[in-house]
């Protein structure tokens, strides 16, 4: 069972500029507590009536008094900034064009050396196809940086994608 938006303001106060829910009526807590923990995901969860949410999900919810049907995205990329105006309802195909880069031997998502070629090899997937693909020179990995990301940026990416956490 979810939670009604009225048991929801009876538990909680949300403060949509910081993000934070704090404590209203729970036994223990005090008004000045954050509600909820942060996990190794690096999400806040919350507990509430046996169930846990998604701090950013009740933030959607105490706003918008609909739960969002796909994916409640961090603009800025910092899961634990649950204020309104940093979050927007995205499907999953466009909140995966938020990532953060992974680490690889080049530091830059989507350019690897390709050791057989002796090439950076630079590549943007989308939807499971690729998109873009170029090998560059050893002295061309700066180029190679640049036309990615414009890339990137024309295919509508967010432009923290691939950027380090």
């Amino acid at each position: 069972m979810t939670i009604t938006i009225e048991e929801l303001k009876d538990k909680l106060d949300y403060d949509p500029i910081t993000g934070n829910f704090t404590y209203k009526n729970i036994k223990g807590k005090t008004p000045e507590d954050i509600a909820g923990t942060v996990t190794q995901d690096g999400y806040r969860r919350i507990k509430l009536n046996g169930h846990i949410y998604s701090a950013h999900q009740l933030a959607w919810f105490w706003i918008n008094q609909e739960w969002a049907i796909g994916v409640i995205d961090h603009i800025d990329g910092n899961r634990q900034n649950n204020a309104i105006n940093n979050l927007r309802k995205v499907p999953h195909r466009i909140n995966s064009r938020n990532q953060k880069a992974r680490a690889n031997s080049t530091g830059e998502q989507g350019i690897y050396w390709h050791r057989k070629l002796k090439r950076y090899r630079s590549r943007i997937v989308m939807n499971r196809k690729t998109v873009f693909e170029k090998y560059y020179r050893e002295d061309q990995l700066e180029l190679a940086i640049a036309e990615r990301q414009a890339k990137l940026l024309e295919l509508g990416f967010h432009p923290n994608h691939g950027k380090k956490v």
